[in-house]
């Protein structure tokens, strides 16, 4: 049922190259992790045809059973969540972001006067001492 959560993740948010390979990696090692963890507990690690049969079992069942279902939900909140956040993003930091450069530029501005244009008609000091 995991399983099917971070694939809708996955579909909802679609990362990048990189976060999507680091994303299976550690979903990878949490399902070994888990699996060794449960297999430990419940039979001090001993491994035999049942066990994997079972989670075999298990896994198919609960793929074929409420594997669509937990899917759908899933995708559905994380799309919802990623709309969300888009909005939040446009709504709040966005604006907050432009607020603060334009207060930025103002205290810049203050500080660091821009410097004087040349006077209409009367040569700046390159030209002088290039005629004289």
């Amino acid at each position: 049922m995991l399983f099917r959560v971070y694939t809708a993740f996955r579909g909802a948010f679609r990362p990048g190259k990189f976060a999507r390979n680091t994303l299976d990696t550690l979903a990878a090692v949490g399902v070994i992790a888990s699996t060794g963890y449960v297999m430990l507990a419940a039979n001090w690690g001993e491994l035999r045809l049942y066990v994997p049969v079972a989670m075999g079992a298990g896994f198919f069942t609960c793929s074929v059973l409420v594997g669509d279902l937990i899917y759908h939900g899933a995708f559905r909140f994380f799309s919802r969540a990623r709309r969300d956040l888009a909005w939040i993003n446009q709504k709040t930091l966005l604006p907050m972001r432009s607020g603060m450069s334009a207060l930025l530029t103002r205290i810049k501005r203050s500080l660091i006067p821009p410097a004087e244009p040349p006077q209409n008609g009367a040569p700046d000091d390159d030209t002088k001492n290039a005629t004289g």
